[in-house]
C-alpha cells in the first residue's frame, strides 16, 4: 500500500445522488473517472494496476448512513477480491480498529508497511509484507 493524494473536491454527482437519499448512486462516471486519476488506475489495497473489474469501496464502512455513503473522502478504487475481503472484516466507526488509510498523510502508510521481494539462486521471487514494528514478514 502506498500513499495516493486525493483530490480535494468531491466529484459534482455526489451531491446530487445523495439528495436521492437511498435511492442515489455514488457510482456516476465522474465519481469512478476521479477516483481512477487519483488512484492511477490501481486498487488501493493490492496496486493490482487495471483490475479486472472496478467497485467503489466504502473505507468506513456506510451501513445506509447516507453521509457515509456519499462522502467522497470515504470513497476508495477496489478491486472486487480487496472489496470482498476487507467486507468480511468487522470495521469499527470510530477509526479504532488499526486500518491504515491511504489518502491521509498522518497514516504514513509508506513507512508502516514494508515490502520486500527477494530472489533466491533459483530465480524464484518470493515476496514478504510485514509491519514496520515487527520488523518481520
Amino acid at each position: 500500500m502506498v500513499y495516493f493524494e486525493k483530490t480535494a473536491e468531491a466529484p459534482a454527482s455526489l451531491a446530487r445522488e445523495k439528495r436521492k437519499g437511498g435511492n442515489g448512486s455514488y457510482r456516476e462516471e465522474d465519481v469512478i473517472s476521479l477516483l481512477d486519476k487519483d488512484f492511477c488506475g490501481k486498487c488501493y489495497i493490492c496496486e493490482t494496476k487495471r483490475p479486472t473489474g472496478i467497485n467503489i469501496e466504502h473505507f468506513i464502512p456506510h451501513r445506509n448512513n447516507i453521509d457515509l455513503m456519499f462522502d467522497w473522502k470515504n470513497l476508495f478504487l477496489s478491486c472486487p477480491h480487496c472489496n470482498n475481503a476487507k467486507e468480511m472484516l468487522t470495521r469499527k466507526l470510530d477509526h479504532t480498529d488499526g486500518f491504515l488509510n491511504c489518502t491521509v498523510a498522518e497514516d504514513r502508510v509508506d513507512e508502516c508497511i514494508s515490502y520486500r521481494i527477494e530472489v533466491d539462486s533459483r530465480m524464484i521471487s518470493t515476496v514478504r509484507i510485514a509491519t514496520a514494528e515487527s520488523g518481520t514478514p
